[in-house]
């Protein structure tokens, strides 16, 4: 029913492993790892009793200092004393729970695991000084896929301006100066410019600023509520209508919120923006002395911000493009994990700004489950194309060798300013050694797709 994981990592009572935790500080253990039919690792590790005695010895050194014995000073009270305060069952508890916590992550980091989800533990019996101590564990781990191709191909615009991207620039100068000029008089559109007037009351009373005169009011920009556009759309210019409805609560509604408001309404007439033309006196008004030298500053922006960020924009879409030729499930649980990442991460981007995620959500109008739905939505789509980057890697036999760690772990330490070694003990005793190994490999498979997909170059591409 069972079968050793690895044939060469099954059993990790070998001196090399043992050195390797001894030298970072962790517990020294032996493991053994099977694979069920259902995928799932399970993990035997046996804790000796010498790290047993030290993790009890420490419960008791803590207690010593947390409690206040009369006579003694933090952490010099007998251990007898101790144990009469806090409960033999209380020390092994809070023992057991170092020793299975300091050991765990580390084994199967050892062992190239990452756990997705919360591993099942066996019911654990208590450690007991001076014996071995044995825990089992069933975990899942982070699904291999595979993909129906490792061939990709894309789209992309050039690397330099285009001549449609210099327009559309060119063209928001224009509307910024646009005169509004009065069109032949039609049915009203929903995005239309209507020049009116309007005259209104809230329960009946007039209120400040209840008249507006010839105001050139901009349809479907939401500058009011849905009711006074529906009003005025199909009517015509000279037609006089009538909208009304309940003021709905808010920050800037509060002494009217409830109540009936109605408008009468005047149309006078629909206005369209006449643009300038493109020639001197449209670039002197937006800041340059010429025609020439506007096209020229715009072109040269385009440009510098393509520089920025083209690598980057074709990276990202060629590793979306793999993604969609996985195969296999996604795991729920890492799409989740990864969804409580993005929200903590967004939140704490907004307490950094004195927002908090409540406020946020009433400003841009969205409400909480649309906010879950797209997390989940982003969450999927990173999940989908970080296993899409360790399929390729598997499939190119891209390798992360020893040298590319050193690389990496040198990296780390000149930007934590610490020994190369210091940052390695760091990663290892966090059990991050797997983790940065398939960040390294996704970064690998990714050159890969940059230098080997193909990628076609449209001036109509976005």
């Amino acid at each position: 029913m069972a079968a050793h994981a690895r044939s060469t990592h099954g059993q990790r009572n070998d001196s090399r492993a043992r050195d390797a935790r001894q030298q970072r500080g962790q517990l020294v253990s032996n493991a053994i790892f099977e694979t069920l039919e259902d995928g799932k690792i399970v993990m035997n590790a046996t804790i000796p009793a010498a790290d047993v005695d030290a993790a009890v010895a420490q419960v008791y050194r803590d207690a010593s200092k947390k409690y206040k014995i009369p006579g003694f000073r933090p952490g010099k009270a007998p251990r007898s004393m101790v144990e009469n305060l806090i409960g033999d069952e209380y020390a092994r508890a809070m023992a057991t729970d170092q020793v299975v916590n300091d050991s765990f992550a580390c084994l199967v980091d050892e062992q190239g695991y990452r756990v997705v989800g919360k591993p099942e533990f066996d019911e654990e019996s208590l450690v007991t000084e001076g014996e071995d101590y044995l825990y089992v564990v069933t975990f899942e781990t982070r699904p291999q896929l595979t993909l129906s191709d490792t061939e990709v191909a894309i789209t992309m615009p050039p690397r330099e301006a285009t001549q449609k991207e210099i327009d559309t620039q060119i063209d928001a100068i224009r509307e910024r100066f646009a005169q509004l000029k009065k069109v032949r008089a039609r049915k009203i559109r929903d995005d239309d410019v209507v020049l009116l007037s309007f005259k209104s009351t809230v329960d009946g009373e007039d209120y400040e600023g209840s008249e507006v005169e010839k105001y050139p009011y901009h349809l479907g920009q939401g500058m009011m509520p849905p009711e006074f556009e529906e009003a005025i759309v199909g009517a015509k210019p000279g037609d006089n209508v009538e909208a009304e409805f309940v003021i709905e609560g808010g920050e800037e509604n509060t002494e009217f919120a409830g109540k009936p408001i109605h408008f009468d309404i005047e149309l006078h007439e629909i206005q369209e923006p006449e643009l300038p033309e493109v020639n001197d006196d449209l670039a002197i008004m937006s800041g340059f002395e010429s025609a020439e030298e506007m096209t020229g500053e715009i072109r040269s922006n385009i440009e510098s911000s393509k520089q920025n960020s083209y690598d980057n924009v074709l990276r990202g879409r060629l590793i979306s493009a793999l993604a969609e030729n996985l195969e296999g499930e996604v795991s729920q649980d890492l799409i989740d994990s990864r969804a409580e990442y993005l929200k903590r991460d967004f939140v704490g981007m907004l307490g950094q700004n004195q927002m908090s995620l409540e406020q946020y959500l009433a400003m841009s109008g969205a409400d909480t489950d649309e906010f879950e739905k797209d997390v989940a939505l982003q969450a999927k789509m990173g999940v989908s194309e970080e296993l899409a980057l360790e399929a390729l890697a598997r499939e190119k036999d891209l390798e992360v060798t020893d040298e590319d760690i050193t690389i990496e772990m040198e990296i780390l330490a000149e930007q934590a300013q610490i020994p190369v070694e210091e940052a390695r003990k760091k990663w290892a005793e966090a059990a991050l050694m797997t983790t940065l190994h398939d960040e390294l490999a996704r970064r690998k498979a990714a050159d890969w797709l940059v230098a080997n997909s193909e990628v076609t170059i449209d001036e109509e591409a976005l």
